[in-house]
């Protein structure tokens, strides 16, 4: 049986998990916000130049693995907090 302070610890445990939860939703919906810039202005660049720019490529590879932690984290699939706790994802 739970006491009471480890329910307390318990519930404090899980708010502070709730405001993380919060701060990652609106760090995914900026991320997405962004996926659109860079998907409109490779879309330029492939225009223009016959080829898509490599960097963004990466950058958007980069983002999209973000936003897979994200998601793992939102939905209980892991407990590791993504950027700014762990390193940016490099592929």
């Amino acid at each position: 049986m739970e006491t009471k302070s480890e329910s307390d610890s318990s519930r404090a445990a899980q708010g502070i998990r709730a405001l993380f939860m919060l701060a990652f939703w609106i760090a995914s919906r900026v991320a997405l916000t962004i996926v659109v810039v860079l998907a409109l202005f490779q879309l330029i660049c492939s225009l223009v130049t016959r080829s898509p720019n490599d960097k963004i490529m990466r950058f958007g590879k980069n983002l999209g693995v973000y936003l897979s932690q994200i998601v793992d984290f939102l939905t209980y699939n892991t407990d590791q907090k993504p950027w700014p706790f762990q390193d940016w994802p490099r592929y």
